[in-house]
């Protein structure tokens, strides 16, 4: 006799579907495979605001490839006994949380006094240090992570020793092997004034960190110790063999270009020597470092890490000569730059005589840089497209046979309260053979 085939309504899955009460969320129905499917189209704002609808949804947000921010209290949810602790493994992006965020919610208390309050009063130098301490624990929980942004304030003479703290505190960790993205943002911690105070009271900011508990001083001490790049790369940078994409965003950053002919200039790119496959890398930066100071150690190791940068995008607040020179010297492999200026009064110094420079890069297929000034270096007389036009040409003729574009952009702004509107031009190159034709665009955004 033939085996009696299940009827489909009696299947397992169905029966356990409709033993579900009436009033139970779908989300406790469907398959853990489809809702991640589901929140993987999510935008950010919205897989938030669904992380927060239940416990379940919270769990499922990370499965979806939401990033973690580090605060205490998702900190705890990850740690032994957390109600996240055995999704670690799928957390691939993780950011420390604002500095900002735990300087305003401690300066609540004294926001309705007579100090006029810059963002950084109402938190210590050791608790801000504590706060950066226990972020930079806690990134050890996660084992797979691919995308890490890291952001901190500090009093500027100690702005390095967090700096390097930090890296110390990532060695060893398993997402070293798998990190192939970083961002280190470093802002400077500034004093409040007390309007009503004499003037030898009004800055009450220390420079640097002091009183600090055992903890902290355990985590920043050591770095005095190191006069060679070697020996203080050994102690305190990590392997990042993944790395591909790193952005460092600092006021008064020093650009590669220029001379890092001290200590201090040349630690803010000392991960890059342990991270040799790193090949694009952005740089944002007001107020930069023109260095001068007395020669410490050696930064020749740098020489060869910029040299295996394909992939460069500055954005600082002054472009001349001699920062062009630099580039050419210093990044000569590059395929892709992007060099903006902030708009300000000493911006571009640069013609297209002084342009004529990028010609030596001669495996360049982008280019967008700030629209050039007259010879006189006039920057309100900005050379005409026809001129550019022409510039292009010879640049294409100088033997930059991969060139595929070339964007000159000039921002405008009708005065300081609004928006800037950014006008250019683009070059497309379109060749047939050993010949090429230029099309000129404009463009606005």
């Amino acid at each position: 006799m033939p085996e009696h085939e299940p009827d489909s309504d009696s299947s397992p899955q169905l029966a356990a579907a409709k033993a579900q009460p009436p009033e139970r969320s779908i989300l406790e129905v469907f398959p853990n495979e489809i809702m991640i499917a589901i929140l993987e189209r999510m935008e950010d704002k919205d897989l938030r605001n669904f992380s927060q609808c239940s416990v379940r949804c919270h769990r499922l947000s990370f499965l979806g490839k939401m990033d973690l921010v580090l605060t205490p209290e998702s900190i705890a949810r990850f740690q032994d006994g957390g109600i996240c602790a055995d999704l670690r493994e799928f957390i691939h992006s993780v950011r420390f949380e604002h500095p900002d965020i735990w300087l305003r919610n401690a300066s609540q208390i004294e926001a309705r006094s007579t100090l006029k309050l810059y963002p950084t009063y109402g938190l210590s130098n050791d608790a801000l240090l504590s706060k950066i301490r226990t972020s930079t624990k806690a990134l050890g929980l996660f084992p797979n992570i691919q995308e890490l942004f890291i952001s901190y304030k500090a009093p500027w003479e100690s702005q390095m020793t967090v700096y390097l703290a930090i890296l110390r505190g990532m060695i060893g960790h398993l997402f070293c092997n798998t990190l192939r993205r970083l961002e280190i943002q470093i802002m400077e911690r500034r004093a409040y004034i007390c309007t009503g105070c004499p003037a030898h009271m009004r800055w009450n900011e220390s420079l640097s960190f002091n009183d600090l508990s055992p903890e902290n001083e355990g985590f920043i001490k050591g770095q005095e110790d190191h006069n060679t790049a070697d020996s203080l790369i050994d102690e305190f940078v990590p392997w990042l063999p993944a790395l591909t994409e790193a952005r460092i965003l600092a006021d008064h950053l020093p650009m590669p270009y220029g001379e890092l002919a001290n200590k201090e200039s040349a630690l803010y790119y000392t991960f890059l020597a342990r991270a040799p496959n790193v090949r694009k890398l952005k740089l944002e930066t007001q107020n930069f470092q023109r260095n001068d100071r007395e020669l410490r150690f050696d930064v020749e190791f740098l020489q060869d890490i910029f040299l295996q940068i394909r992939d460069l995008r500055i954005t600082t607040d002054h472009i001349n000569q001699r920062d062009i020179a630099g580039l050419v010297d210093k990044f000569r492999h590059l395929q892709f730059l992007d060099f903006q200026v902030f708009e300000g009064p000493r911006r571009v110094e640069l013609g297209t005589r002084d342009y004529n420079l990028f010609s030596s890069f001669k495996e360049l297929e982008y280019i967008r840089l700030p629209w050039a000034c007259s010879p006189n270096h006039d920057v309100s007389q900005p050379v005409p497209p026809s001129a550019l036009k022409t510039w292009v040409n010879d640049l294409l003729n100088s033997g930059l046979g991969h060139l595929q574009m070339v964007e000159l952009l000039r921002s405008t702004s009708a005065s300081a309260y609004e928006a800037l509107r950014t006008e250019g031009l683009s070059f497309t190159v379109e060749r047939t053979g050993k010949t090429f034709k230029i099309i000129e665009k404009s463009t606005k955004q």
